[in-house]
């Protein structure tokens, strides 16, 4: 991910879990620890649509409620 005032690499391997809701996308590296990525922050649906295409090849996305 980048914009003008930052730029962010996430190596996928690292992570466990991977959840969205209606508005972010959670990147837990451990049980209790996670990033968040506010869907607002995509310029595009294309956009957005890359970083999904990117994690679905190593992760499941889920949704619902985290347990």
């Amino acid at each position: 991910m980048s914009a003008p005032e930052l730029s962010s690499k996430i190596n996928v391997d690292y992570l466990v879990n991977v959840w969205e809701n209606a508005d972010f996308y959670f990147l837990f590296h451990d049980k209790r620890n996670f990033w968040y990525i506010p869907k607002a922050s995509f310029q595009n649906r294309e956009q957005e649509q890359y970083f999904r295409a990117i994690i679905l090849k190593h992760h499941k996305i889920s949704t619902g409620i985290m347990k």
